[in-house]
């Protein structure tokens, strides 16, 4: 991901990207950006409630321990 965003920040320096179709690159490359971080995003919540889940699940074992 840091790969990704520098190559592009590099690339805006570039003389190469100042041509008719510049800006479709830059934009292309921001939906690329975008898409990778909302996946990140994702998996950074399923991360979570899978973590609270097995804490949920931990604490009614716990509970259920005195019971048996």
């Amino acid at each position: 991901m840091q790969l990704e965003i520098s190559a592009f920040v590099s690339s805006l320096g570039n003389e190469s990207d100042h041509g008719p179709d510049a800006l479709e690159r830059v934009r292309d490359s921001m939906r690329s950006l975008a898409d990778t971080l909302a996946a990140l995003n994702l998996g950074i919540v399923l991360e979570v409630r899978d973590v609270q889940r097995l804490q949920t699940v931990a604490r009614i074992v716990q509970a259920n321990a005195p019971n048996r």
